[in-house]
């Protein structure tokens, strides 16, 4: 602003002079340079002119004129340019917004920074024109091109996973569902003896420890079961011993196995497992093991024993402040273990060992509450955990103990933490805990397993493993409890089927079960009978047959449905039946009756009438059409002749109060009678023609009671047996299955690898199959 004051007042030193204007500060200078006419000043800025013809004005003074767009055409003939006009002068400002064309047909065009370019056509404009985008494949539009990836997925299965039923190729390898290799049954345990498991999969045997050796989990149970989980299916190792089987551990390829009278077998490689002699006579059952290397493995079990693995040699260890300790688990950290239990006389029990230094006693310290440990777990940094009898936890620190209750008043049976740290806990329900979680105490995960698990095996949050009764396996994958074995564990009663067909097994609360399919899964059938128990079926139609069971029920199962056919009998439980087809059958039961249906009455007929409080008959067998045998219980046996067009039956009186279970007859009219004695011992009968009983063939004495008789042949029958003790807790006797051959005259007994009470024995031609408790199917090349 003072240089403009100097320009107004000092004309004289300036050639040229002009008329003020309000906007004098934008006028800076007039230079003689020829812009006006008369004196040759020029204005610099646009809007002062020269304007002589002014009447206001000499010529040579400049004005100031407002710039105006009236009549300016603006157009560069650009598609690229938005044109306009400001203050009287063209403006073109680029935008890559329009619209262009480049006159070349075979290009698609666009403004780039104010200049038409024009392109090849591209392939893609949106993904949709690059194809389907699925779990497999990826297909996407990226400047032009299609981009097309081939995706891996995830994993498909295993076996009774949703993967394995959602129509998806969740692992891309271009099966779906159960046509993926990864949805595959397990295939069933097998054991020495050449049995194997159709139901549950992969074993209906107890579960009772883990190991991992960082690529596959190994699993041991009851009746030798070894198990190994590769993430997608069950494999199984043969025992030939069929003890149970405790505690598994191993290290660089090696695998150890350790179970009841103090049995340990060792595998390297690939190799099949071998029993192991330890140095000790009675080291009693072997319950639990621990390591820090293949050469310093220790193992614990009843009667106090602790045995030692230094080198090659197993010996036990001594020094411990008692000897009438059952000892249930053992952990460690670098420097020590710690051994735990109960009293054979009540109380809890715990020592620790660091070095080779003396048992150091941890009862005194320890809550009153744990009256017996059965689980332990120590941390790399020395804290305790144990698990035991009324839901109790202890964590012990270097503050001393710290109890959890879990209020579910359940003995925990598993403790263990995976690499992250997280420990967990699982109780005699199957209940899943986390002890030490984000939001400290106890965290409930799941309480779905709804059986005592006894294993607990920990990977880190999202693979917690749980195994435990009737062979139930499961994994926890940090949201849900996801089963790892399969099938129904009701307990089953009967089971036929016809030769070379497709068999069926029937059990209680209205199970039914159907053999089929390319893989030979047992599938549930329901039928409407809700919870009615079942006890007899007989097949004498290929797919097609009569089911039995309490309070009247009689179905013939056409293979699509079932018929209830009327009945004229109150209160009366079927136990057993006998078939011709859908127009005939015959049927005992409960108060000694036996029954015949005959289509024609559509009623049922009572072709025996018993005498009153007369006993349950419990099996009927018919040979060709006019001969038959009831057997039932306190010596019921009956034979049935219907020569005469009619039944007639007498009793046979064999003078033996034995409860009969089955009756097989066979050709040549051999009978064979199975049962158990009054003094709890196994009982069969061999009847020939003209009722001449020999009760001289000695069964088995492991098989007690006998449930079931079935004739191959003359030459070859087969009975099945084992406890019907059936508990929560244990199933106590090992089940076995007998073979008796005519011409040896003796029974060749076998273990089918399994611990359930056996109830029926049948073959359909290649495969003999017997059926149990907790839903137990087996089955056994015929002649192998």
């Amino acid at each position: 602003m003072a240089k403009l004051a100097v320009l107004v007042f000092s004309f004289s030193l300036i050639a040229c002079t002009f008329d003020p204007h309000p906007d004098l500060a934008r006028y800076e200078a007039c230079e003689d340079d020829g812009g006006c006419a008369v004196t040759g000043c020029s204005c610099l800025e646009k809007w002062w002119v020269c304007a002589p013809d002014d009447p206001k004005a000499k010529p040579e003074f400049c004005h100031f004129t407002e710039p105006s767009c009236d009549g300016v055409v603006c157009d560069d003939n650009n598609d690229c340019t938005d044109d306009s006009c400001e203050a009287g002068a063209c403006v073109h400002t680029d935008d890559d917004t329009n619209d262009c064309d480049d006159d070349n047909p075979e290009t698609i065009d666009a403004c780039v920074a104010g200049v038409c370019h024009g392109t090849a056509d591209p392939a893609c404009v949106s993904d949709s024109d690059c194809g389907t985008t699925d779990n497999c494949n990826l297909n996407i539009c990226v400047g032009g091109e299609c981009v097309h990836e081939k995706l891996t997925g995830s994993r498909e299965g295993p076996y009774g996973d949703p993967t394995c039923g959602n129509g998806l190729d969740d692992d891309c390898n271009g099966s779906i569902d159960t046509a993926d290799t990864g949805c595959a049954p397990f295939a069933g345990a097998c054991n020495s003896d050449l049995w194997c498991w159709e139901n549950p999969l992969p074993t209906g045997n107890t579960i009772n420890d883990f190991w991992f050796d960082g690529g596959d989990l190994w699993a041991v149970g009851d009746a030798g079961t070894i198990l190994r989980w590769d993430g997608l299916t069950w494999e199984s190792f043969s025992d030939s011993t069929h003890v149970d089987l405790n505690a598994v551990w191993g290290c660089d390829g090696h695998v150890w196995v350790f179970g009841d009278e103090g049995y340990i077998a060792h595998r390297f490689g690939e190799s099949t497992f071998e029993h192991v002699l330890a140095t000790t006579t009675d080291a009693g059952d072997l319950l639990d093991a621990w390591g820090r290397s293949c050469d310093d493995i220790w193992v614990v079990g009843s009667n106090g024993t602790v045995l030692g693995r230094q080198g090659a040699n197993w010996a036990p260890l001594e020094g411990l402040m008692e000897f009438d300790a059952h000892l249930y688990a053992i952990w460690g950290d670098a420097n020590s273990f710690w051994v735990a239990g109960d009293h054979f006389a009540g109380g809890a029990f715990l020592q620790r060992r660091v070095g080779t230094a003396d048992w150091q006693n941890f009862l005194e310290d320890m809550p009153n509450e744990l009256t017996s440990i059965r689980s332990l777990w120590v941390s790399p940094e020395g804290d305790v955990w144990l698990g035991g009898s009324s839901g109790i936890i202890a964590h012990r620190d270097g503050n001393g103990w710290e109890m959890m209750d879990t209020s579910t008043r359940q003995t925990i049976l598993g403790i263990h933490a995976g690499s992250d740290g997280m420990v967990y806990a699982v109780d005699l329900k199957g209940t899943l805990w986390l002890l030490n979680g984000p939001n400290d105490g106890l965290q409930l995960l799941s309480d779905e397993a709804m059986v005592p698990m006894n294993a607990l095996w920990s990977q880190g949050s999202d693979r917690v493993y749980l195994g435990g009764e009737r062979g139930k396996l499961a994994v926890y994958d940090g949201l849900r409890l996801r089963q790892l074995s399969f099938g129904e564990r009701s307990d089953l009663n009967a089971i036929h089927g016809w030769p070379l067909g497709a068999p069926w097994a029937v059990g209680m609360d209205g199970r039914i079960l159907r053999r089929e399919g390319p893989n030979n899964i047992w599938v549930d059938l329901d039928v409407g009978q809700g919870q009615m128990n079942l006890y007899g079926i007989c097949m004498p139609q290929p797919g097609a047959g009569w089911i039995v069971g309490e309070s009247e029920t009689a179905l013939w199962m056409d293979g699509s449905g079932g018929w209830q056919p009327n009945s004229i009998i109150s209160n009366m439980d079927f136990f057993d039946v006998f078939g011709w087809g859908s127009e005939r059958m015959l049927a005992v039961g409960s108060g000694g009756r036996i029954m015949e249906w005959q289509s024609e009455v559509e009623v049922f007929e009572e072709v025996y009438v018993p005498e009153p409080d007369a006993d349950t008959l419990r099996a009927v067998h018919v040979y060709g059409d006019t001969e038959a045998m009831a057997v039932g219980d306190r010596g019921a046996i009956f034979r049935g002749d219907r020569s005469g067009g009619s039944w007639q039956w007498l009793q046979v009186d064999l003078v033996q109060e034995a409860d009969w279970s089955d009756v097989a007859m066979l050709v040549g009219g051999m009978i064979w009678v199975v049962g158990q004695a009054s003094g709890g011992e196994s009982q069969v009968l061999l009847i020939g023609a003209g009722n001449v009983i020999d009760n001289s063939v000695i069964p088995p004495e492991t098989l007690q009671p006998l449930n079931a008789v079935y004739g191959v042949n003359y030459n070859q029958v087969w009975i099945a047996g084992g406890s019907m003790v059936d508990s929560v807790l244990s199933l106590d006797q090992q089940a076995y299955v007998g073979y008796w051959s005519l011409g040896e005259g003796k029974w060749a007994t076998q273990s089918p690898g399994c611990k359930t009470a056996l109830t029926d024995i049948w073959d359909d031609g290649t495969y003999l199959y017997v059926v149990g408790r907790a839903g137990t199917i087996l089955s056994r090349l015929l002649n192998p």
